[in-house]
């Protein structure tokens, strides 16, 4: 798993700019708000059944969401999180083919919204 992380001092970046950095820089993306707002429901009940910190929850609560898709064209080439803004994004892998194939993805991500990156 990848874990992005935003600098403390930076200002969140919005649903809609996040939408213009990845189409500048991947070739297909899908921006998904309604998957975002159906899959937030679900991460929240995981969040509460894992008794995650209260002020995470509802900060959650508060943000809107987008289910985030970004490729290159490619077998497991592409990338796929649940943003919130301002908040870290964790980008998992289905299989060690996709993990190579998609770090490169999630470091350009990471490089062109100024967040910094660590590995889990």
């Amino acid at each position: 798993m990848i874990r992005l992380s935003p600098s403390p001092s930076a200002k969140p970046i919005t649903l809609e700019a996040l939408e213009v950095i990845l189409q500048d820089h991947f070739k297909e993306i899908t921006f998904d708000l309604e998957e975002g707002e159906s899959q937030k429901a679900s991460h929240l009940l995981t969040l509460n059944r894992l008794n995650a910190p209260p002020d995470l929850v509802q900060r959650r609560e508060s943000l809107d969401a987008a289910l985030v898709t970004a490729s290159d064209f490619g077998d497991d080439a592409y990338i796929e999180f649940l943003y919130f803004p301002g908040e870290e994004i964790y980008i998992g892998f289905s299989s060690q083919s996709h993990e190579s194939n998609a770090t490169p993805l999630a470091q350009r991500l990471a490089k062109h919204i100024y967040y910094s990156v660590s590995y889990e």
